[in-house]
């Protein structure tokens, strides 16, 4: 649900999506998956998630995981609606692989999943804490920790 970009920077330096964006911006870079593949007809992204990755709070990345945060992403109300709508189905192949099945292809699709709003998340955290526990305490896969919030009272 963020919007402004001093919390969009900050949610960048604790969470990551399968993808990213290299540091001038001008490249689509490993994060979550460290590899993929984009079949001839644009239709199939085949993502292969990073051996041994593990969130913040210690737990293995699972490709259910990314399923499950894509899906929330696609699914909710907010500034970002509408920007996967291009996707049809995704299916967990096994082996730590994530397929993307797409209606129609589109050629946004890997800097839609590098965004902010597309960040992989632990799905059985999420579900425990909601919407408001994970706007208290994001857990991700990204270089740093939220330790404390002090939170300027008005």
């Amino acid at each position: 649900m963020a919007s402004d970009n001093n919390d969009i920077w900050v949610i960048n330096m604790m969470l990551e999506g399968l993808v990213a964006s290299s540091d001038d911006g001008k490249e689509i870079i490993p994060a979550v998956a460290d590899t993929w593949e984009i079949s001839e007809d644009g239709l199939v992204y085949t993502f292969h998630i990073r051996d041994g990755i593990q969130f913040s709070n210690g737990e293995s990345v699972t490709v259910e995981d990314c399923i499950y945060s894509i899906t929330r992403s696609k699914e909710m109300d907010g500034p970002w609606i509408g920007m996967l709508d291009m996707i049809d189905s995704m299916e967990d192949e096994g082996n730590n692989i994530l397929k993307i099945n797409l209606k129609y292809a589109s050629p946004v699709l890997l800097s839609t999943l590098a965004l902010f709003s597309c960040s992989i998340m632990p799905e059985a955290y999420c579900e425990e804490v909601g919407d408001e526990g994970i706007a208290e305490s994001l857990i991700g896969t990204g270089p740093f920790i939220l330790q404390e919030w002090a939170k300027e009272k008005k």
